[in-house]
């Protein structure tokens, strides 16, 4: 028995939010610095499993107002976007054309603004909205265990001494580390999990 173990015991269906992504992403319930010591999860098929740090997208959110920052494209948000320097975020629904596409955060000036690497000409008419978006080639550095191959329905991991964690994602505003664990499954299915472990302060 571990100190802490997050049980998923009723079948969940697991499908792409986004045909382009490689995995499907859970977010589970989990502490937010420590040992991971186990991880099983139950499917069907063949499946790979591993676990990550981190958030790799966001839902949607509209984008109140736009500015310039150096010549740069500045989002001036009204919620927290949880976003660091060197995240990748993607833009949508904007008239201004060019900027439908991903860019890089430049600067974090504030929990609701930033500044991402697009030149900025004027606001555009309508300026859409922005999600988070880390590209999969970025993954394996927030990877928390080896990926690992489903042997007869069920991927097990027993780790012994097992694998240091720490979520990486932005603290809140209060400086609270969430307390999360994401486990990525490569393929849509139904599964159950359970992943335990070890806290630490």
């Amino acid at each position: 028995m571990f100190p802490y173990e997050y049980r998923q015991l009723t079948p969940v269906a697991i499908a792409a939010a986004d045909a382009a992504t490689p995995n499907k992403i859970v977010r589970v319930p989990f502490f937010s610095r420590g040992i991971v010591n186990r991880l099983i999860v139950v499917g069907s098929g063949a499946f790979n499993a591993t676990l990550y740090s981190r958030a790799f997208t966001t839902i949607a959110a509209d984008i109140p107002a736009v500015t310039s920052n150096g010549g740069k494209l500045q989002l001036l948000l009204t919620t927290p976007h949880g976003l660091r320097v060197g995240d990748t975020v993607t833009i949508a629904g904007s008239s201004e054309v060019g900027c439908n596409a991903s860019h890089v955060v430049l600067s974090v000036e504030s929990p609701t603004v930033v500044t991402l690497d697009f030149d900025f000409t004027s606001a555009p008419a309508t300026t859409g909205n922005w999600r988070l978006n880390i590209p999969s080639t970025d993954w394996p550095l927030y990877e928390v265990c080896p990926v690992q191959a489903a042997s007869s329905n069920v991927v097990r991991m027993h780790l012994g001494y097992g694998y240091q964690y720490g979520n990486q994602d932005v603290p809140t505003i209060d400086g609270q580390v969430p307390k999360y664990i994401y486990l990525a499954l490569s393929v849509d299915g139904t599964y159950q999990w359970t992943v335990a472990g070890t806290p630490t302060a």
